[in-house]
């Protein structure tokens, strides 16, 4: 919940006040990237969906923009985020009612 109003305020702020194309999408990729990011501090494993979502959206935004170069980075980080989360899947505990990673 906090995610999507957060995004909306930005969205909204940056269709405002800059001349961004896709205001509500660039907004949503930040404030989800933040998010996933503390996830990834806390070791939650659903942390890399969120990263594969985010990663896949931004291919099309920069491919749509013409940063193709760009696109090419985030499919590279879609399939390590892939690759992050069948590795900690594989490390999760089984019995945990939390899916977090001990290190």
């Amino acid at each position: 919940m906090l995610g999507a109003a957060l995004s909306a305020a930005l969205g909204w702020a940056l269709s405002e006040f800059t001349n961004a194309q896709f205001p509500y999408l660039d907004s949503h990729i930040t404030i989800f990237s933040f998010l996933a990011t503390y996830l990834v501090t806390r070791k939650v494993l659903s942390n890399w969906i969120y990263w594969i979502l985010i990663d896949a959206v931004s291919v099309g935004v920069y491919w749509l923009r013409d940063l193709r170069l760009y696109a090419i980075l985030m499919v590279i980080y879609t399939t390590i985020a892939v690759y992050g989360y069948l590795h900690w899947r594989k490390l999760a505990p089984k019995t945990s009612s939390k899916s977090t990673i001990r290190t």
